[in-house]
């Protein structure tokens, strides 16, 4: 008999082909970067996800070429999960694949068997990059001036506040920089869940 892979939740934007991240550039706003001079041109940052559900007839071979495609375009399988009998499995897998690649994959993936739904969807996250930048320049630079002054001081208690400061802006830099990788690591892999 035939079998199905469900497909994960729609995509909140409606099936389109969505906006290549880091294609486009536009200028920012001094407000956007805070003065920050090596933020005038902001590249697009867009975070692609797709979801597919597919009818095929072996669900085990159809994972295991999807598997292939991922890996052969860069990418690798993220979540997998099967159930069913042998006479109707289902599976769910998502993939990671580099944003350049995206619209490459799901042409493969849609051609491993009959498409019952699809949609593809983005996020132009490009303004959360220009904050989050320009707030982790202007926190590395509070903590260059609490370096300077850290010579300067003339007691222990100086000493102390300087150093209790310099620890909340390195915490601040820490998660500022977490944040950035994430958004980062979500655009240059877009998810397909099939």
């Amino acid at each position: 008999g035939s079998v199905v892979f469900p497909g994960a939740p729609a995509a909140t934007a409606p099936a389109a082909k969505a906006t290549l991240g880091r294609e486009e550039s536009r200028p920012a706003s001094t407000d956007e970067t805070k003065g920050a001079s090596n933020l005038e041109t902001a590249q697009r940052q867009v975070i692609s996800t797709a979801s597919v559900a597919l009818e095929v007839e072996n669900v085990q071979d159809r994972l295991n070429q999807v598997r292939t495609i991922a890996e052969n375009l860069g990418g690798f399988i993220e979540n997998l999960s099967s159930s069913g009998s042998e006479e109707r499995q289902h599976a769910t897998v998502s993939v990671r694949v580099p944003q350049p690649q995206f619209f490459t994959a799901m042409e493969r993936i849609t051609a491993l068997g009959k498409v019952l739904s699809q949609s593809v969807g983005s996020e132009d996250v490009t303004e959360r990059f220009i904050d989050l930048r320009a707030r982790l320049q202007s926190a590395q630079r509070q903590e260059q001036s609490l370096l300077s002054l850290l010579p300067k001081a003339t007691s222990v208690s100086d000493v102390l506040t300087i150093e209790r400061e310099l620890s909340r802006i390195r915490s601040e830099i820490e998660r500022l920089q977490g944040q950035l990788n994430f958004l980062e690591r979500r655009v240059e892999l877009a998810t397909i869940t099939i």
